[in-house]
Parts: C-alpha cells; sequence; structure tokens
C-alpha cells in the first residue's frame, strides 16, 4: 500500500471515530429526585459522596403526594428548562429513587423538556417502571387509597405499568439499580419489599444491576453509591 493510500486510511479512520460519550464533567449538574413520601433529604448520602467525588449534585424537591406524576413532570420540565437557558448544551444528569424515575420518565417526554436533559445520564434506584404488586396489594384497602387522594399515590396502588408515561430516548444513558433484600413475606418474586427486581425493568436498553438491598435501605448502600460513581465517572 502507498503512503498516500495509508495517510488517506488513517484521515478516515479519525474523521469516523467519534466517541459517544465522555465521563461527567464537574460543570454539569446531577439532579437528585426523591420518591413518593420522600424529600431531598433522602438523597443526602448520595449528595455528600457525590460532591467529594468533585461532581455536581442538585437536589429537586417536590410534594410528591399532592399532584400526578405528570403534573410533577411538568414542574420539573420548568426548572430543567430554567437550567438549560442558564447553560445551554451542556448535558443535565439525574439520580432518581423510587417514583422519582417515573416523574423523569414523564419530564423527558414532556414536549417542552430541553434536549439538555435528553443527552445525559440517569441512574434510577429502584424504580416501579412496571408498577408495584405490594402497591396493588395495597390499594385494595380503601383507608390507604383515602390516604393517598386521587393522585400520584393511587397511581402507585393501581396501576401494573407506567409504559403511558413514555420512554427514554436513546440519546440517555440510563442505569438501573435494583434490591431483592426483603422481609416481605407477600411478595413471592425477588423484590425489595415494596417493587420486584422484574418491575423496575424498562422496554428500551438500559444496564440493569440488582444488589442485596431493601428500597429504602438502597439510599445509604456503599455498594449502590459505587455503582452511581463509576457509571457517572465511566468515559
Amino acid at each position: 500500500m502507498s503512503s498516500r493510500k495509508i495517510i488517506l486510511f488513517l484521515l478516515s479512520l479519525a474523521i469516523s471515530y467519534t466517541p459517544a460519550y465522555s465521563a461527567v464533567a464537574s460543570s454539569e449538574k446531577i439532579m437528585l429526585i426523591h420518591g413518593f413520601l420522600g424529600a431531598s433529604w433522602n438523597l443526602h448520602y448520595h449528595e455528600y459522596l457525590l460532591k467529594q467525588a468533585h461532581l455536581n449534585p442538585i437536589s429537586w424537591d417536590y410534594p410528591s403526594r399532592e399532584k400526578t406524576i405528570q403534573m410533577h413532570a411538568e414542574e420539573l420540565v420548568k426548572y430543567l428548562q430554567e437550567e438549560a437557558n442558564e447553560h445551554p448544551c451542556r448535558p443535565i444528569h439525574f439520580l432518581t429513587h423510587s417514583m422519582g424515575g417515573l416523574v423523569l420518565r414523564a419530564a423527558i417526554n414532556h414536549p417542552n423538556c430541553p434536549v439538555e436533559a435528553k443527552s445525559g445520564r440517569a441512574v434510577l434506584l429502584v424504580p416501579p417502571n412496571q408498577g408495584s404488586i405490594w402497591g396493588r396489594k395495597l390499594g385494595e384497602w380503601k383507608v390507604i387509597c383515602a390516604l393517598c387522594q386521587n393522585q400520584s399515590g393511587r397511581e402507585l396502588l393501581t396501576q401494573e405499568n407506567f409504559n403511558y408515561l413514555g420512554e427514554f430516548p436513546g440519546t440517555m444513558q440510563i442505569k438501573i439499580i435494583a434490591g431483592n433484600e426483603s422481609l416481605n413475606p407477600f411478595i413471592s418474586a425477588a423484590n425489595d419489599g415494596i417493587v420486584t427486581v422484574n418491575e423496575t425493568l424498562l422496554h428500551t436498553p438500559h444496564e440493569h444491576t440488582t444488589i442485596a438491598e431493601e428500597h429504602h435501605f438502597i439510599l445509604i448502600s456503599q455498594l449502590a453509591n459505587q455503582l452511581i460513581l463509576e457509571f457517572f465517572l465511566r468515559p
């Protein structure tokens, strides 16, 4: 092969090779979204450790019991728009717990969601993507239904899946961390006490890891945090 052909061949490789992803930069926000009946402090442990890793977490708090999942998503989109307007072309990343993952799904599929939020990474801790068998069992009790009102709590007690919220786009990298540590005798499948491992799955491509943790204690899990850091810091 002539030197000219070699140079053209190497040049074509250089042009065709464009890394798809890079590690999360310290300037890029990682939004932390809590679950049902939760609060921003629920994710303080992960917030602290993300900061120790020189990342940039920020908590988004919302009254989880007072609106539907899609209504919460509309509020989240407004927040994301502000962030995108302030830092255009900068990816926004996410760490969610339980129902927080559903709020994020709905927000990502909202027509006004900025592209910056659709180009980042997201870790979903124990999300009930296919509903919650335990939630539906509790939904058989009228008193519990009354306490949840006709908002997000009622959705968690009745829905067999959340496909109507939409799916994550291929432009995002998604990692799900499920738990299989449970003392709940009313669920036979592998579960975290509230959500089964299979119920955390998405229909679209994603990474999935199951660890021996309970639905709420996963928030202080060292192993979960290690997996989160590896995901966000990976090129």
